[in-house]
């Protein structure tokens, strides 16, 4: 038999999302201890600034899309980072 024509009797998982998932209080006060600038109090606060600094490497002409994008991918869960060498940065 194919053991790719087999098929499992459970249904596949959704994928676990940040809307899924319950904001933890302790997440929540190690990104506004270490993170957190000139008064902002709230985790959207800080991926607003970061979602901001990112757009501002873009053209002028781009910006204002590329931070909602950002924004957007940030609300979501991804984490930017500096690429190693020799790896590509994942696109938004």
């Amino acid at each position: 038999m194919d053991i790719m024509a087999q098929q499992t009797s459970r249904a596949p998982r959704p994928p676990r999302t940040r809307e899924s998932l319950p904001e933890q209080a302790i997440s929540r006060d190690v990104l506004l201890e270490k993170y957190a600038k000139d008064g902002e109090a709230t985790a959207a606060e800080v991926r607003a600034r970061v979602a901001r600094a990112l757009a501002a490497a873009e053209p002028e002409a781009k910006r204002t899309m590329r931070e909602a994008q950002f924004a957007e991918a940030l609300e979501r869960g991804f984490i930017p980072s500096t690429p190693r060498r020799g790896r590509r940065s994942p696109r938004l």
